[in-house]
């Protein structure tokens, strides 16, 4: 059961695709093919990484200090984490490696005081609209409330992230990769994220958190990272926060913080999959078959997708959805 102590949707198929009667039968005469199943998201995110830092140094040079701790200060505000992985939350204010090792560095809240870090219910530390923080919230969702993090857990996707394509500069560096040439070569990020529910997991993360423009108070903000701060997106003003004591700075996300705009991630392909079930032969027509019969269940509108054929949705920011985007 999930979070609130439910089983999925799960996607059914008609008995006579069936034959042998290996999936469980439903109520309506159905057989369950998601039983014990999981859905995989997978997402290509082509990155611009030489224009990623060409942004943050002129955005350093706009505070009048172009200087290598300050590129580094803000692209950590950006993500919510250092370039260690140390998360701003629990070091703001520098790159603490002594932190490494001695502590789970993903073990952290916002705003509670029973978890590291904590005390940050105004983003002073990491960033209301840092990528880190809309991806997952943590126990600041929805401050003010009792079980801040069961709440967001109820949104909670496992994921992992693989890069790809062959680095501008082996050692990562900032300064490398500022110097190197940039030859055109394809790079970027694989992401992929197991989840129960489409709708409710990874669907409402990205809907909800990362592209909702008033996420956590914010206005017309998007994720600096992955927000689609392109045209489509007539809400965002394509402009990143990081709150500050007295005031606090603005920067311009659209120029290399978003999928849009020749940003780092400037187009991504996505691809759901049925990724598991118990070691049935699917013999399900191809969604191209007039006759397929419909797989009732998640995803909506899968009656157009055969039980184990995944459903690919393309977009290019620039010229909008190719197919559909949630």
């Amino acid at each position: 059961p999930n979070q609130y102590g439910k089983l999925p949707e799960t996607p059914t198929v008609a008995a006579r695709l069936d034959p042998e009667n290996d999936l469980p039968a439903v109520a309506g005469g159905l057989h369950d093919l998601g039983r014990n199943g999981s859905y995989l998201v997978f997402r290509q995110l082509s990155q611009d990484v030489k224009r990623f830092w060409e942004y943050v140094n002129e955005q350093a040079q706009a505070l009048g200090r172009g200087d290598r701790e300050t590129r580094d200060w803000i692209a950590a505000k950006m993500v919510g984490r250092w370039r260690n992985g140390v998360p701003l939350v629990l070091s703001p204010d520098h790159d603490r490696l002594a932190l490494e090792g001695k502590i789970d560095l993903n073990q952290f809240g916002y705003v509670g005081g029973d978890r590291p870090g904590g005390n940050d219910a105004l983003g002073l530390k990491c960033p209301l609209g840092s990528h880190v923080r809309r991806a997952n919230p943590r126990d600041s969702v929805f401050p003010r409330t009792s079980g801040l993090l069961t709440d967001s857990n109820k949104h909670r996707i496992l994921r992992r992230g693989r890069s790809y394509g062959i680095p501008l500069a082996a050692s990562l560096d900032p300064d490398e990769i500022l110097a190197a040439e940039d030859t055109g070569e394809e790079r970027g990020l694989h992401f992929i994220c197991f989840n129960s529910d489409l709708g409710r997991q990874f669907e409402f993360v990205q809907h909800t958190w990362v592209n909702n423009p008033k996420f956590a108070g914010l206005a017309a903000e998007l994720d600096p990272l992955v927000g689609d701060h392109g045209p489509r997106h007539r809400t965002s003003k394509g402009v990143f926060s990081i709150p500050a004591n007295p005031v606090r700075k603005h920067s311009p996300a659209s120029s290399a913080s978003s999928p849009c705009e020749g940003g780092p991630t400037s187009s991504f392909q996505e691809f759901v999959l049925f990724a598991s079930w118990p070691g049935w032969p699917l013999t399900a027509p191809r969604p191209a078959d007039p006759e397929s019969e419909p797989v009732v269940g998640y995803p909506k509108g899968a009656s157009r997708v055969a039980a184990a054929e995944h459903a690919a949705r393309t977009w290019d920011c620039r010229n909008g959805p190719a197919v559909g985007a949630s």
